[in-house]
């Protein structure tokens, strides 16, 4: 995701108007998340990912995706989805000036009439109703998670649980086993909350804890509780719903996609090569990248197998950086000029192997030649 912004500067500054006027009304956590990236276009940063937004808050990126939306409808940010729905650039807008437009709004209001006959003032005024209503469709669309409300579970019901209640027990054992730690009463709690209260399958469980602990490497209840969460407000319900979520999530996943110009999610084989590319070889975005790029230069299409063998020849080689890419384009280029080539021509007898003879063959051949003169 590319980041825009009409002005620069070596500190971060804020608008009075934002302060005054956006933030007193928006959940904090999305204040955080606009400030930080306040301060990281004002720094100069060419990019930012939703992943590493996540990392950097240890938010998920459904709250960070949630945080971007919210500052959308304020109009303070602006969005360029692709073709898929991913974010490809970011656009920081100016904060507008509420208190003003509101001055505004009451200048032009009617005064109140007074009826003479009834001695009393008769208010006839309408108000404008939208601020109110707007504000109230982008909270309850937005902010889901507070309708959801987490009950402590006394510990002796776990205890009962744990007794009469086998899968539980088993996905305990099972969670413990993700975590490689002995569980806390507070991952307990989590796991329990996530099997009574959002009534997760232990198949869903089982991937979720894989996702948070494997993938995004976070083992605190707090993250894998958020996480829960997030795809309960989602709708998802089943393991195969949550892996298209995180195939959705996972910004690598949607590089390849945007380089070959996709408007589908890849496939299982698919993401195999992909997750090959960068657990196995280790190789970063920009690298995937730049093979898919080569790949429909060369043969006008995308390809899964010719990208990956663009790569694994840069990984014998020892290519894992573009300036890598750069040095070894030079070297190829410079072989070819060295290696002197085969001159062509259009005659169509030139086009089969030719033989070189030695002065020892020609005189064999004279040999012959008179031997047989003599015989005959």
């Amino acid at each position: 995701m590319r980041l825009h912004h009409a002005t620069t500067g070596s500190t971060t500054t804020i608008s009075n108007h934002f302060i005054d006027d956006y933030m007193p009304s928006a959940n904090g956590n999305y204040v955080k998340i606009y400030l930080y990236l306040l301060r990281l276009i004002q720094a100069d940063a060419q990019e930012v990912s939703i992943s590493s937004i996540s990392d950097y808050f240890d938010y998920t990126e459904g709250d960070v995706l949630r945080a971007l939306r919210y500052w959308e409808k304020e109009q303070l940010i602006q969005l360029t989805r692709t073709s898929n729905g991913s974010i490809s650039d970011l656009q920081m807008l100016e904060p507008k000036n509420k208190t003003q437009n509101k001055l505004s709004e009451r200048k032009t209001e009617p005064s109140p009439s007074y009826t003479p006959n009834s001695g009393k003032e008769t208010y006839t005024a309408t108000y404008p109703q939208t601020q109110f209503s707007d504000y109230t469709k982008q909270t309850t669309s937005v902010d889901k998670q507070d309708t959801l409300i987490r009950k402590e579970i006394d510990p002796e019901e776990i205890n009962q649980l744990k007794e009469n209640d086998s899968v539980f027990a088993t996905i305990l054992k099972t969670t413990q086993s993700h975590l490689d730690r002995p569980l806390t009463p507070k991952d307990i709690q989590t796991a329990t909350f996530i099997y009574r209260q959002l009534k997760f399958s232990p198949e869903l469980i089982f991937q979720l804890y894989d996702y948070c602990v494997g993938e995004r490497h976070k083992k605190r209840p707090e993250y894998i509780e958020k996480v829960a969460i997030s795809w309960h407000e989602e709708g998802i319900r089943t393991p195969e719903q949550a892996t298209k979520a995180m195939i959705a999530y996972n910004e690598n996943y949607t590089a390849v996609c945007q380089a070959f110009g996709l408007n589908r999610m890849p496939g299982k084989i698919e993401l195999d090569y992909i997750d090959r590319w960068v657990k196995q070889m280790g190789f970063d975005k920009k690298m995937i990248e730049a093979a898919c790029s080569r790949t429909l230069l060369k043969i006008q299409k995308p390809d899964f197998k010719y990208a990956n063998s663009i790569l694994e020849s840069w990984y014998r080689e020892g290519v894992h950086t573009p300036a890598d890419i750069a040095r070894q384009d030079q070297l190829h280029k410079q072989k070819k000029v060295n290696t002197p080539s085969k001159p062509t021509t259009n005659n169509k007898f030139n086009q089969f192997p030719q033989r070189n003879y030695t002065k020892e063959d020609y005189s064999s051949l004279e040999k012959k030649l008179l031997e047989k003169s003599r015989n005959s």
